[in-house]
């Protein structure tokens, strides 16, 4: 639901787009997600999945 959403799907979808460049914006809208739920997600959660972002961008990927 983020407001660049949209924009990074098509980026993906696209066959000319890179991987950084995708996965830039990937984080950006992972970490407005995180400022946003804070509280619900945890310290461990957002621990363990910072080190880990280009993998859930690979896994949103992989369901789209």
């Amino acid at each position: 639901t983020h407001a660049d959403g949209m924009r990074l799907i098509a980026k993906i979808k696209a066959s000319n787009s890179n991987s950084e460049e995708i996965y830039r914006e990937f984080e950006i809208i992972y970490k407005a997600f995180v400022r946003r739920n804070r509280g619900e997600l945890g310290v461990f959660f957002i621990k363990e999945m910072s080190e880990n972002v280009n993998k859930l961008c690979d896994d949103f990927e992989r369901g789209l």
